[in-house]
């Protein structure tokens, strides 16, 4: 039996409206090192940028800089970057008092810096062992030392709606977005205030404002918005030479869809990102009249026809598919989280070779610390050679895979065929038994269980 790995990291189930969708948005020892000076010296400054590439840098050695990166990367806008640097902090297993003992020795040397209890007031709402005292007392007194500051305010509007105080946390937001128009969890956090206090009208055309204003959008605006513009809809799709039907977030008030797409086309790319999020839904709908109604700039041209190719693919055009994505290869398109998604297609429709040149294309452009995606590509091409029964070639790449994370269970289980299928009976038992010890499905375990004691018994 083969096992298939896809990322599935758009296919989300709709689920209905409710008031909680809103996501709010919410250094070591003085040890003289050089880089740990430039840390905070950029930091401290609001030098946010040059801070996360420093920090990035410095969490190599000393995890806790890991944390502090993601705290810079999402005040820049890059809430990727954010996560990445949580997942590497999450990784090393530090103790959290040793982030705490980095931010005492900086409150201490900078106490008259508004910076530094923005920080700490940010890492005590993330780890709650690293800072005696509450959030609020922080965000405030970043904002007595620096009344200029967006962020602070920005997070005690956080605070102040999460204690049900929501026309304070408006009031607050407002304050973040006057400072820093483009400051786009300002207007999530605002729009959270003005929907709990059931003014929802403000609360889609604030989001729509945040996509109209700023250069870089969270995935949790445009979920917010989905979710509060949409109803249930069904939808037929033709994915993979299948037809069937399923319920869908949908934009049942085409009067408001038009106002949208008239009102995001300044700013394509996050108009097409929203088209993006309907995608993830298989709704095909809404996304071709985002699509349709848009000639995009030269710049996303690609993102444009990546979209254009999941819709085709969803539509079960598979001859455009394939025109689409070649043009993507063509272009030597670099971004490879969706690359791999259009590998993940292409596995999905049995083409493994093309699902290989696509897992091949997005490896050469991951991200130097972006393990995660480094495994997906490199143990997907050996699950696609072990689809294909070159099972030496898939051996290898699935071994590769685990140096990349050795307690993957999908590797783990497809490596166990892969040896099965070579008649290595011991390695295969091996394999499984580690896939046995981790977290695991009730249908990996149902697998598992049938080759440990019935076929290789």
């Amino acid at each position: 039996m083969k096992i298939n790995r896809f990322l599935n990291r758009t296919r989300l189930a709709f689920f209905p409206l409710i008031a909680c969708l809103f996501a709010l948005f919410c250094v070591s020892k003085a040890s003289g090192s050089e880089k740990e000076t430039s840390f905070w010296r950029l930091c401290l400054k609001g030098n946010y940028s040059a801070a996360a590439t420093v920090g990035t840098e410095l969490g190599a050695k000393i995890p806790s800089y890991y944390v502090l990166a993601a705290v810079c990367y999402q005040n820049m806008g890059d809430y990727y970057k954010e996560s990445l640097m949580q997942h590497q902090y999450s990784k090393c297993a530090v103790e959290i008092s040793k982030l705490a003992d980095i931010l005492d020795i900086q409150e201490k040397t900078n106490k008259d810096n508004s910076q530094i209890y923005f920080i700490r007031g940010v890492l005590a709402g993330m780890y709650s062992g690293s800072s005696s005292e509450t959030l609020r007392y922080y965000f405030e007194k970043s904002i007595k030392l620096d009344g200029k500051n967006p962020y602070p305010l920005n997070y005690l509007a956080m605070v102040d709606i999460a204690e049900g105080r929501f026309e304070d946390g408006a009031a607050n937001a407002e304050k973040a977005i006057e400072l820093k128009p483009d400051y786009a969890p300002a207007y999530v956090n605002l729009a959270g205030a003005y929907w709990r206090m059931e003014k929802k009208d403000s609360a889609v055309w604030v989001l729509i404002e945040c996509m109209q204003r700023c250069s870089s959008v969270p995935d949790k605006a445009y979920q917010s918005l989905v979710n509060i513009i949409s109803e249930e809809v069904i939808v037929t799709n033709y994915a993979n030479g299948q037809v069937y039907m399923l319920s869908v977030p949908g934009i049942t008030d085409y009067d408001l869809r038009s106002e949208i797409i008239d009102s995001l086309k300044k700013n394509p790319k996050n108009y097409l990102e929203l088209a993006e999020f309907y995608l993830g839904y298989e709704n095909t709908i809404d996304p071709s009249a985002f699509l349709n109604a848009i000639e995009p700039p030269a710049e996303l041209e690609n993102l444009y026809n990546y979209l254009r190719a999941r819709g085709c693919y969803l539509g079960g055009n598979n001859e455009g598919f394939d025109e689409l994505a070649g043009g993507l290869l063509r272009n030597r398109w670099d971004d490879y989280r969706r690359l791999l998604e259009i590998g993940n297609i292409y596995y999905e429709i049995g083409h493994w070779d093309d699902a290989v040149e696509f897992y091949e294309a997005g490896f050469k452009h991951v991200d130097s610390i972006d393990s995660w995606y480094k495994l997906e590509f490199v143990s997907n091409i050996g699950t696609c050679f072990l689809q294909k029964g070159e099972y030496e070639k898939a051996e290898e790449y699935m071994l590769k895979a685990l140096k990349l994370y050795p307690d993957d269970v999908m590797t783990l289980m497809n490596l166990g065929i892969v040896y099965y299928k070579l008649d290595d009976y011991e390695n295969s038992r091996r394999m499984f038994g580690k896939a046995s010890k981790c977290e695991t499905t009730p249908e990996q375990d149902e697998i598992i269980e049938r080759y440990l004691n019935e076929k290789l018994k």
